[in-house]
């Protein structure tokens, strides 16, 4: 019942901005506590938020992530991604299922990116949003989503991605088409740190900064934090590696919905070459 009034009276909000920025959401632990900002921070899931930064993972790689919003386990959402290179080109298709019986969401996607110049990357992502609301029929949306990523300096990483939601069904309140865009930079301080901006906008919703810090203790923990303004709504990532296997475990908070935990398990198939 909970999770039902829930579902009523809060998702549809949310749901009218995922739909407008499904990809500005960003899905990963690591990028998830740095303020939301993946367009400018490599991880698993980059295909939903920057896939131009696929190029800088050069291994064979699986993620599952999963997220429970609000602390409402009827409203868990689940990632699953796989990352692998063929030649110049790197792949990663993903999946990700959110909501309950009342109300479920499913996006699939498949990103491909390529390398222009040795500082230069460029990514494409072309999905499908699958939505179906207690007993109405399903309603399906197709977006695609371009990204760029270049280098400068060696320590700074400028990102931007726009995006296109071609809405199933237009109401007289809902655009047909919905567009996003977002630019960012990341600055590696030293070895150890490194810090993230980004700027998120659409043409039915607010505009949103993320900011992000990383910092790494040992080549086996590293800990991620960030905020997302206006909302003020701050998260915490601990990232613990053991050989091929990376787990993390962290944390959001909104001060009106409260406390959204979330975990990653990540694995590279092939260690990186010393």
């Amino acid at each position: 019942m909970k999770a039902l009034l829930f579902t009523l009276f809060v998702i549809p909000s949310f749901v009218h901005f995922s739909l407008a920025q499904i990809i500005g959401k960003s899905f990963g632990a690591q990028a998830t506590a740095m303020g939301e900002t993946a367009i400018v921070y490599p991880n698993a899931f980059a295909s939903l938020a920057n896939p131009a930064l696929l190029p800088q993972n050069k291994n064979k790689q699986l993620a599952l992530f999963q997220e429970i919003p609000f602390l409402q386990k009827d409203l868990s959402t689940v990632a699953i991604s796989y990352h692998q290179v063929f030649g110049q080109l790197s792949i990663s298709p993903c999946l990700v299922q959110f909501g309950n019986e009342y109300f479920k969401q499913q996006t699939i996607a498949l990103g491909l990116a390529q390398k222009l110049a040795k500082q230069a990357q460029l990514g494409i992502t072309m999905g499908f949003i699958s939505t179906s609301a207690l007993h109405n029929n399903r309603n399906g949306q197709s977006f695609l989503l371009v990204g760029t990523a270049f280098q400068a300096m060696k320590r700074v990483t400028m990102g931007s991605n726009l995006t296109w939601v071609q809405a199933g069904r237009k109401t007289e309140n809902q655009q047909n088409l919905l567009i996003g865009y977002s630019f960012g930079a990341s600055v590696q301080l030293d070895s150890a740190v490194t810090c993230t901006l980004a700027y998120q906008s659409n043409n039915l919703h607010d505009a949103q900064i993320g900011s992000g810090m990383s910092y790494t203790f040992s080549p086996t923990f590293s800990l991620q934090f960030g905020c997302v303004f206006p909302e003020v709504s701050p998260s915490l990532n601990m990232c613990y590696v053991f050989k091929n296997l990376q787990l993390h475990i962290g944390f959001g908070l909104n001060r009106n919905l409260g406390t959204s935990p979330f975990s990653e398990l990540q694995t590279d198939f092939l260690s990186p070459k010393k």
